[in-house]
């Protein structure tokens, strides 16, 4: 960490979580070197989602065409059913089961191929993009997830100079606009707001059977036009929902909510088709998840990281201090920073990796080596 050095004092740079900005040449890495890796696996088994672009073009088939999410919302749901929800177009752009051996997708990514490898890269282009494993249930195509009137199965956006591009960005923000996530207890909610409302989703997977099925509980603030959300395409699953009409449109299975004067919850159960008199559906129905929605999330990495910083002993106005990593840590995650930035309070900062985790440091001011 480079300092300027007015007088000598000290600015020591270390991280109860996180830090050093010294990027250090690696070699090319084998699979070997993955296995001896002291690295645990990129995606934590117990953290419900991670961020990865997904490429479920040939998966889906002849279906939800064109279906790449490339800032993807990969999240478990139990009962080996997973989604990818696709913050760009707001929708839910696959929902599928992981296979016997629990594999769901392939780590082709920058980030996860190279996170115990640090000599893998990606190949070019979307030849090589992150794949989905084990059974199709449904997805979306590259059109609007939230709709405000009739429904309109075409991408809304601007095509991008390539037009085999996908990556067009957001929907227009009047029409759509994604506000981000939230971890209430144990249970993730993503935000968006359709036309001005503001919309809470939470999604989970429930025994069905010898089957699974999935609840999407939606939270929406008053709103005075119907919205209307895009559940799937295909004939594979169906859906119920006591306060919302639920029909296909063009062969996409849609929910449309009346309007409210006031903040409702609703309730959607996707099952496979063919099941939907099963008698665990009515109790899925009367129960939104929005119980922890306000609650605190509990830290997962409870646990302080200390490192000790070197300081320069150079007399000159501008000298660099070391600042370790927090590696070796108790939950074996690599730290790649890739940016940082201080809070108001002296000498505490937040730092995110390339890998999407965020370390939050005390202790970065003078004359403390401590972080």
């Amino acid at each position: 960490l480079g300092r300027v050095n007015p007088t000598r004092s000290a600015l020591p740079w270390t991280a109860a979580a996180v830090l050093s900005l010294f990027a250090i040449p690696m070699p090319l890495a084998t699979a070997q070197e993955a296995e001896d890796s002291p690295f645990a696996e990129f995606v934590q088994p117990d953290f419900p989602f991670f961020t990865q672009t997904v490429d479920a073009r040939e998966f889906s088939g002849e279906l939800a065409a064109g279906n790449l999410a490339p800032r993807g919302i990969v999240i478990r749901l139990g009962e080996g059913l997973h989604a990818c929800y696709d913050p760009d177009l707001l929708r839910l752009a696959l929902l599928w089961r992981e296979t016997p051996e629990g594999e769901f997708l392939t780590m082709d990514g920058m980030g996860p191929g190279s996170y115990r490898m640090p000599g893998r890269k990606s190949g070019a282009g979307q030849k090589s993009l992150p794949r989905p494993l084990g059974e199709f249930l449904t997805a979306t195509g590259l059109y609007a997830g939230w709709q405000s009137g009739a429904p309109v199965f075409e991408d809304p956006r601007e095509p991008a100079p390539d037009p085999a591009e996908p990556g067009r960005g957001p929907i227009d923000a009047n029409a759509g606009r994604w506000e981000g996530l939230a971890l209430g207890g144990d249970d993730l909610y993503l935000i968006c707001t359709v036309a001005g409302t503001r919309v809470v989703e939470h999604l989970r997977a429930f025994r069905l059977g010898e089957r699974a099925g999935v609840q999407r509980s939606f939270r929406l603030d008053a709103h005075e036009k119907p919205l209307t959300v895009v559940l799937g395409e295909g004939e594979a699953v169906s859906a119920r929902c006591a306060t919302a009409d639920v029909r296909r449109v063009e062969g996409r299975l849609v929910a449309t909510f009346a309007p409210s004067a006031e903040e409702r919850d609703h309730v959607v159960v996707l099952v496979p088709a063919g099941m939907e008199d099963a008698g665990a559906l009515a109790e899925q129905l009367a129960k939104p998840g929005f119980d922890s929605f306000e609650q605190p999330s509990s830290p997962r990495w409870p646990e302080p990281v200390v490192t000790v910083g070197v300081l320069s002993e150079k007399a000159e106005a501008y000298v660099i201090d070391e600042a370790p990593l927090p590696v070796p840590n108790p939950w074996k995650r690599n730290v790649r920073l890739s940016g940082f930035d201080f809070f108001s309070k002296v000498g505490r900062l937040a730092a995110c990796t390339f890998d999407g985790d965020v370390w939050l440091a005390d202790g970065v001011a003078d004359g403390s080596r401590e972080v």
